[in-house]
């Protein structure tokens, strides 16, 4: 076979492949009602208000909007607000769900054509990081934010050789919308366009005249992006901020941790068949390297900048989490990049190749798709309690809390550390009961979405499932003016409990029910209960052991 025949083949397997994955994903995401994505149902119940839903009653009491709350990580709101009317919640959640998936591949991907020149198989290979902590997290405007920058920076590059002037002017309109979309995406852009000044070679640390120019590139793309946030910020006029939220940090001081902290770049539900997939990838990488490859210079400086932020940036702070866990999906996305393999000579590894990446890449998909449409059981046994609710209600979410990973739960019901993913399942309650769940993303600088002022007292910004012992073991007066206010006087205050993960023990209380509540409907994974406002602890009832002996989650 003649080198431009196996060149071709190889061109028509990566364009081939990334059609149908790309096809694959929107089938998945159309398949599937509410998939196994942590935030992701708290994600629906806002853009269903903002798509319409608030202006119904009795929602329209409830929640309200204020944009000048926040200026970024709103990309996903806008669209709603503006085209939800017209599309429909649905539709437009699950776009953003589809893009969060392909964005981030794709736009590695078409960034390592454009610096190679040409397809090769690597690029399918590349569709293995659709899947990490951020994606099964569900922060889609991350996730898409991300994607688009690496596609603004292919952008920014085609028109390296046009005046300075368009060039400037692209460079703040591309900073503009990422930044409405989530700020790390804008950081991301200016930290990929800089590293594609430096050059695919060394060449500014070995040459002075090299070294300036570079600099001289450098300041100006900085300039277009920080004209692009001031701007932003004299349209705001210090509106969006949290001006009263601490510090906070808590951070991956232990080497565990660490570890943890960077194998999110490949989280999905069940880490060792993560790793055996990974292990696929690095026999990709493998064969590709003996037949011979370059690294881009300037990306491979950013991808030790984002693996060292990776490691000394805290998990959270100021309110807000997974801070450290966005650099390494971040460092591996620029990683897949800078890998410039050359073209195969021979064909039989290229066939040996290609069939290692379908299975890797393909074989992953699969995995994660099962996990999807089995979750759907649960979403709509959900479903089916959600709907005895009467509009108009508070509604409280309480959970099984584990204490360790069951081997009996299923995969979806967890992500690959700790953190389940049916945690907001509850705020389905919005667009189903139309009834109000406190746990509703309303927190300030991050959504324009509120409650009204006589809702306010039961509402929290951003919470956890939090456990049954919380509430068996923790009086409610000790709630008041903390952060978790809207657990004060809860049996005042709340109409229905929805109590999650029921078939399994809590990690304190166990099996132990929350007393003063009666059972609706429900068995199995889900349990409706409504509070009844009548009841009162028998004097002689006693504090249960385990109140003392473990500290409830709080």
């Amino acid at each position: 076979m003649t080198e431009c025949a196996q060149d071709h083949q190889s061109k028509m397997f990566t364009i081939l492949s990334i059609i149908v994955f790309v096809i694959c994903a929107a089938l998945l995401v159309a398949v599937v009602d509410i998939p196994p994505v942590l935030d992701y149902p708290n994600h629906y119940a806002r853009i269903w208000l903002l798509s319409g839903g608030i202006g119904e009653a009795p929602l329209s009491s409830i929640y309200e909007l204020d944009w000048s709350r926040t200026s970024t990580n709103i990309g996903i709101d806008l669209i709603a607000w503006k085209l939800g009317p017209v599309l429909g919640a649905v539709a437009i959640a699950k776009s953003a769900l589809f893009l969060a998936i392909v964005m981030p591949p794709l736009g590695a991907a078409l960034l390592n054509r454009y610096l190679l020149g040409a397809w090769h198989p690597w690029q399918v290979a590349i569709f293995f990081f659709a899947w990490c902590a951020t994606m099964i997290g569900g922060f889609m405007n991350f996730q898409i934010g991300i994607g688009l920058a690496l596609l603004f920076a292919i952008a920014d590059a085609c028109l390296h050789k046009r005046t300075w002037v368009l060039q400037f002017g692209w460079r703040v309109c591309a900073t503009t919308i990422l930044y409405y979309d989530h700020a790390f995406a804008a950081a991301f852009f200016l930290l990929v366009v800089v590293a594609l000044e430096f050059s695919a070679r060394f060449t500014p640390f070995q040459d002075r005249h090299a070294f300036w120019n570079f600099c001289r590139r450098a300041m100006m793309a900085t300039m277009a992006w920080g004209a692009a946030l001031i701007a932003i910020a004299c349209l705001q006029e210090g509106k969006g901020t949290v001006p009263g939220e601490d510090f906070h940090a808590m951070w991956n001081d232990r080497m565990v941790s660490q570890v943890w902290n960077l194998l999110s770049a490949i989280w999905s539900y069940t880490l060792i068949v993560d790793v055996l997939f990974l292990i696929g990838l690095l026999v990709v990488q493998s064969i590709l390297r003996k037949n011979g490859y370059r690294l881009h210079a300037g990306l491979l400086i950013a991808t030790a900048l984002l693996v060292v932020l990776s490691i000394a940036s805290p998990r959270s702070a100021f309110g807000t989490g997974w801070i450290s866990w966005r650099f390494p999906i971040m460092a591996a996305l620029a990683a897949t990049a800078m890998f410039l393999p050359s073209h195969l000579q021979r064909r039989s590894p290229s066939i040996v190749l290609c069939l290692i990446i379908v299975m890797t890449v393909f074989g992953r998909f699969a995995w994660i798709s099962y996990n999807w449409v089995a979750y759907q059981p649960t979403v709509a046994h959900v479903r089916d309690l959600l709907v005895q609710i009467p509009p108009g209600s508070a509604v409280l979410q309480v959970g099984h809390v584990f204490k360790e990973r069951s081997s009996q739960a299923p995969a979806f019901e967890r992500m690959s550390w700790y953190d389940d993913t049916y945690r907001h399942l509850a705020t389905l309650a919005v667009p189903i009961a139309r009834s109000f769940v406190p746990t509703v993303f309303t927190a300030k600088g991050k959504q324009p979405l509120m409650v009204t002022p006589h809702w306010r007292s039961i509402d929290v910004p951003e919470d956890n499932l939090i456990s049954t012992s919380t509430l068996i073991c923790i009086p409610p007066e000790k709630f008041e003016g903390g952060y978790r206010n809207y657990l004060a006087d809860w049996r005042n205050r709340f109409d229905y409990v929805l109590l999650l993960n029921a078939d399994q023990p809590d990690k304190i209380a166990g099996m132990d029910l929350i007393g003063g509540l009666d059972l609706v409907d429900g068995s199995g994974f889900a349990q409706l209960y409504r509070v009844d406002r009548g009841w009162r602890a028998d004097i002689g009832d006693l504090r249960p052991a385990y109140c003392d002996a473990a500290e409830p989650w709080q």
